[in-house]
């Protein structure tokens, strides 16, 4: 396939067009800026200043299938393959989640509220690794394990440790299945973002989630909504140590649920916090037994 013209500025503005009908034009102009600096290692700057950039013929084929990609709903980050998070550059595939901005929230709450040295530290849940990455990199005295059910996922999560040159203890254990779980030593810190989306709510979901991330991470059943807490919770009664602290990141609408649900367990201060939007994200309590 040849190509009229192969300027790197006309083909943004005429890639642009094609996006704008779907996407409008601001986030069109991202997600192709997202694009060619992922491919080319231009960014707009460059781009500014060097007005006569050229793209050969197999760069532009690629530029056109990622865009095609993009069409299809399919998100700019496993089509590129990697995200930012807490300036942390991370891999991502379809095994695993994108990390989105609350949960970055999520791991600054942590790191504000743990203060302490030599911590240990479980993440419930890792996917990426992109908490338990986070919280190496800004709690460097801490021990972090974290664990996933998805094989996939924990070789994703490998491969983003060793990237950023952290060491994770990465497990293969079923939250649901206490057995998986006996070896472990206690902790001082259990922190999850756990699946918490109901099947009712796929409804409000946008296609470029539903059709493409991994519904396991996402999904739990109507009438059990809260499964993954009150699994962490029990694992917390035999592997979190007294004065041990718990952090979740929940579904807004279930915060007094979550909370209700800490306190049958017997723990105390159990409190909600809220995002940058206002809405109850998180829940922490601490362990007093």
């Amino acid at each position: 396939m040849m190509w009229k013209n192969n300027l790197l500025k006309t083909l943004r503005s005429d890639y642009m067009k094609i996006l704008s009908e779907k996407f409008g034009h601001d986030e069109s102009k991202q997600l192709i800026d997202i694009l060619i600096e992922s491919f080319f290692g231009y960014s707009k700057v460059a781009m500014a200043l060097n007005p006569d950039i050229r793209l050969s013929e197999s760069e532009i084929l690629k530029l056109h299938k990622a865009v095609k990609e993009l069409l299809t709903n399919k998100p700019v980050q496993y089509i590129t393959g990697n995200t930012l998070f807490l300036d942390l550059e991370l891999e991502v595939n379809r095994s695993v989640l994108i990390p989105r901005p609350e949960t970055e929230e999520f791991v600054n709450l942590i790191i504000d509220k743990e203060k302490s040295e030599n911590l240990q530290i479980i993440d419930m849940g890792t996917g990426s690794g992109c908490i338990a990455i986070a919280l190496k990199k800004y709690l460097p005295d801490s021990k972090i394990t974290a664990i996933d059910i998805s094989q996939e996922a924990l070789r994703l999560a490998k491969r983003n440790s060793e990237h950023h040159q952290v060491f994770i203890d990465l497990l293969q254990i079923d939250i649901l299945n206490p057995d998986s779980f006996k070896s472990l030593e206690p902790f001082d810190v259990v922190v999850s973002n756990p699946p918490y989306v109901t099947e009712h709510d796929k409804k409000l979901m946008q296609p470029n989630v539903l059709d493409y991330e991994p519904h396991s991470a996402l999904f739990v059943k109507n009438d059990h909504p809260l499964q993954f807490y009150e699994a962490i919770l029990q694992f917390c009664k035999t592997h979190l140590k007294v004065d041990g602290r718990v952090y979740f990141e929940i579904n807004e609408q279930q915060g007094e649920n979550v909370l209700q649900l800490i306190e049958s367990n017997g723990f105390h201060q159990g409190e909600l916090h809220t995002d940058i939007h206002g809405k109850n994200r998180f829940a922490t309590a601490i362990k007093k037994f």
